[in-house]
């Protein structure tokens, strides 16, 4: 029983990358949870919490795909950067956190409002730099890390 929930669970991962391809956004299962991953350089110009028209493009697709296959699910809309300090910023946002929940915000809010998502399937939560995918020892790994995840959860 255990491997035929596994293979439905990869199975689900190789759908939802197909449907995704070419979007920018990726998808990848942690445990039980699907996530679904923006990267900062896709969706917001550098300091900025407004989604630009590529990010509301790959969303369009990623909402897309909750609405039609996770209507009934959760989504935790998270926000990640790197552990530079800002210095590209209109919005001059004191702190990496702000401008984590701000891009989180931002993600939500389109969703909601554009895409027609439910505001109560949606919980936001900021990291900042405290939860990098790798270590943000280089200016490629900084990139990675700076990101909005939508977490899919029952």
């Amino acid at each position: 029983a255990m491997e035929a929930s596994a293979r439905e669970a990869d199975a689900e991962v190789v759908k939802l990358r197909s449907q995704l391809a070419g979007t920018g956004v990726g998808v990848e299962r942690r445990g039980d949870v699907l996530v679904l991953s923006l990267p900062s350089g896709l969706t917001f110009s550098s300091g900025s919490a407004t989604v630009n028209t590529k990010g509301r493009s790959s969303l369009k697709s990623g909402a897309g795909a909750l609405k039609a296959s996770y209507s009934e699910k959760t989504f935790w809309v998270e926000g990640h950067t790197d552990n530079e300090q800002l210095k590209k910023s209109k919005e001059k946002w004191k702190t990496n956190l702000r401008l984590s929940i701000e891009r989180a915000m931002a993600v939500s809010d389109y969703l909601i409002a554009e895409m027609g998502v439910e505001g109560s399937q949606i919980r936001i939560a900021g990291h900042g730099e405290f939860d990098p995918a790798v270590a943000n020892d280089n200016q490629k790994n900084r990139a990675k890390n700076r990101r909005v995840e939508i977490l899919i959860l029952d």
